[in-house]
């Protein structure tokens, strides 16, 4: 197998002590602190000034991994020297994530005498079941007011704070707009991991502060973007501008830098040895390529290094699974802990190895007793090589024993384009700033999708200006200007006015009125496809617990043995996994927000054995609306050599009897392969009947890959960029 080597130097930096006659250095001292890293006091400085100033401001903080982002972002909420301080709302893309965070923050906030149960809240899904269980009949919006109006710190998704600000939650009895209200009493907003959001995401972020700051305008707004991208787009700084916020950099302040001749230094980043190998762009099967390719290299480094403990990072859900029974058969004497972010097995701190998906990349530190020596990962970007490579060697060694390995994949010619540069620069000895700056050079990103932000986000934002102008009250004088203001700013970021924004986007799409076919694509901040609710059954016969999946992923990867109504799914439920009454309430509740098609049992199938396929109907009875060639119809599908499948077919009927009709993209099998596109999204091998094929160019039956829901909008944005024909 095809290898390129790299040695990567350690990142060390610099520690500044806390001066004794510093305003907030006696708390900071009561929070176990004697030196903070500069770029700790650079955020602590600016914000300490802008607070003061009452002036609103984005930072962009590009923080590596393991420099104490966490610590910079909330220290002026910490170490506020009044009570009627600053309120800090941190935003994070996954739940592990924000139980990571919250642990971390407690431990300071302890320190200083702060309530748990008051002063630090945790707001996602899980936390809100569980407040749910100690009320009487609550509605989701009440908790989440509740939640909003009690604490200084709250720590929430971007789901949630999507559904809120774009008033998408049904409203009782005004508790929409009390909890829309509370919302807008924070000062601080830190949004964390800023570099995983897409162009349409991060402009609803950044309306969502403007409109705050349009709104309060006694308290200062401050944005923190955290990014692991040391440089920001010069977009995210014309939007600042555009809403009448500033916008700071603070890249400087997280440079490595050389040991200052006290010697007050630490390693945030440890030596690596980086592997990276070739992975097959076209048919990208992370089960495949790790069973081949990776356990016999781990073999090896066990003989060797028999101590060595690993991290085996995939992208998907069935193959992480996948892997990790084929690991048990392989290895029966190691000890495995599985973490996805719908099922966790087996302990970190004990002697494991570890196997995940994208919730390890940004939910689970790797540190003290849950280190690891030995990371295998495919990558598909560029971001995701340099989140992933972050975590191991993060314990501030030097000189670690036995030495960090990094093996990774990544698509074929990203290798090509790493193994022509490597014949250019002999050096096998980088810094992780080169490294990564050389990594993004590799990849290919033809856009970040500035153009689909521009066509889709003021028709987003438009839905919700209606809320605004509700919870402001136009009618009132006093605040009449501040409703005006939100329009002008929304005119002269898109150039329209809402209505007009919303009628050139009909225009595009040819039709009169698609919106009610498109809005679920684009009224969530994900983008949401068709759920169900599934339960799968493991090869050994264990069950799964019970959680929501995605309609085309349960129909491509599973064999389905049932079809069940919610009560009898639940039913079922209390009797496979002794749920008692409470339990069982707390899984109904927390299963129907979900709104499922259907509640599924079924096996995961694996490799030659997968056969459903996409089919695609075109005919005169099919909707079809345009964009840039980007076509919707209704999926539908088949299931190749297993004819007469009973349950299959009833949950099909089930997707007609409810109109299930999302966008897909199709793009032909030749044009993806020599397009050098990185696999950004999950597509479907699909075939087409009727006039969608296209003689000479897409012989049928296989017609070639879909991307389905908000990958469609997406992908097609990529690929009109790249100029490649669909």
């Amino acid at each position: 197998m095809e290898l390129l080597q790299w040695n990567v130097e350690p990142t060390e930096f610099p520690q500044v002590p806390i001066p004794e006659d510093c305003p907030w250095g006696q708390k900071a001292r009561a929070m176990g602190l004697a030196a903070l890293y500069p770029h700790q006091v650079a955020v602590m400085d600016v914000c300490q000034r802008l607070f003061q100033e009452n002036r609103s401001a984005f930072i962009f903080v590009p923080a590596p991994t393991g420099s104490g982002k966490t610590l910079a972002a909330y220290l002026p909420v910490l170490t506020c020297l009044t009570d009627d301080g600053p309120k800090s709302l941190g935003v994070y893309p996954t739940n592990a994530l924000i139980d990571d965070q919250f642990s971390t923050l407690y431990r300071y906030a302890d320190r200083l005498g702060w309530d748990r149960r008051k002063d630090i809240q945790i707001l996602h899904a899980q936390a809100l079941d569980r407040l749910a269980a100690q009320v009487v009949d609550p509605s989701r919006i009440d908790l989440i007011a509740h939640t909003l109006r009690s604490a200084r710190v709250v720590l929430t998704n971007p789901d949630i704070l999507f559904y809120l600000t774009f008033f998408l939650y049904p409203s009782v009895g005004g508790s929409l707009w009390d909890a829309v209200a509370y919302l807008a009493s924070f000062d601080l907003w830190v949004l964390d991991e800023f570099h995983l959001y897409d162009a349409l995401q991060q402009a609803c972020l950044f309306w969502t502060i403007g409109v705050r700051r349009r709104i309060v305008r006694s308290r200062p707004t401050v944005a923190l973007l955290l990014s692991a991208t040391p440089r920001a787009s010069g977009r995210l700084r014309r939007w600042a501008e555009t809403l009448d916020l500033e916008w700071i950099s603070l890249e400087s302040s997280f440079r490595s830098m050389p040991p200052t001749p006290d010697g007050m230094t630490r390693v945030i980043q440890e030596p690596v040895e980086l592997r990276v190998y070739p992975g097959d762009l076209e048919a990208w099967e992370d089960g495949a390529v790790f069973q081949e390719s990776i356990l016999p290299l781990w073999e090896q480094a066990l003989q060797a290094q028999p101590r060595r403990r690993a991290v085996f990072l995939l992208e998907s859900l069935a193959d992480t699974l996948s892997f990790e029974e084929l690991y048990r058969i392989r290895f029966p004497s190691r000890t495995v802990a599985l973490r996805t972010g719908l099922v966790r097995r087996g302990s970190l701190e004990a002697d494991a190895d570890l196997i995940g998906n994208s919730a390890v990349d940004v939910g689970v530190d790797l540190t003290g007793d849950k280190k690891r020596d030995w990371l295998a990962a495919v990558a598909r970007t560029a971001e995701q090589a340099i989140q992933r490579m972050g975590r191991i060697g993060r314990d501030g060694r030097r000189d670690p024993d036995p030495p960090n390995q990094v093996h990774l994949i990544v698509p074929g010619y990203v290798f090509r384009r790493l193994q022509y540069r490597r014949q250019q620069d002999v050096a096998s000895t980088y810094t992780r700033e080169q490294l990564f700056q050389m990594l993004r050079d590799a990849f290919v990103t033809p856009t970040d999708f500035e153009e689909a932000a521009r066509d889709w986000a003021p028709v987003v934002i438009g839905a919700a200006l209606h809320g605004y102008r509700d919870l402001i009250g136009p009618r009132d004088p006093e605040r009449a200007g501040v409703w005006q203001e939100i329009l002008e700013s929304f005119r002269r970021w898109w150039g329209q006015d809402p209505q007009e924004a919303l009628e050139n986007f009909w225009r595009k799409y040819e039709s009169p009125n698609p919106y009610q076919g498109l809005k679920q694509g684009l009224l969530s901040f994900r983008g949401r496809t068709p759920q169900v609710v599934l339960a799968l059954r493991q090869r050994d016969g264990k069950w799964e617990p019970p959680a929501p999946y995605d309609l085309f992923w349960v129909l491509r990867k599973c064999s389905i043995e049932a079809v069940l109504g919610e009560t009898e799914f639940l039913r079922w439920c209390q009797e496979t996994y002794r749920w008692d009454d409470a339990e069982a309430d707390l899984q109904r509740r927390a299963l129907r927000r979900a709104d499922p098609l259907a509640y599924v049992q079924a096996v995961l199938m694996a490799g030659p054995n997968r056969k459903v396929r996409l089919l695609i109907e075109s005919h005169e009875r099919s909707p079809k609306i345009s964009l840039y060639r980007l076509r919707f119809h209704p999926c539908m599908y088949e299931e190749a050599l297993r004819n007469g499948d009973g349950s299959l077919s009833q949950l099909l009927s089930r997707c007609e009897e409810q109109g299930v009709a999302y966008p897909g993209l199709l793009v032909s099998k030749s044009e993806l392969a020599r397009s050098d596109l990185p696999p950004l999204f999950e597509s479907v091998a699909c075939y087409v009947r009727g006039r969608l094929v296209r003689p000479g160019r897409d012989p049928y039956p296989y017609a070639g890959s879909m991307f389905i829901g908000r990958s469609a909008f997406l992908m097609a944005a990529l690929l009109n960029r790249s100029g490649l024909s669909i």
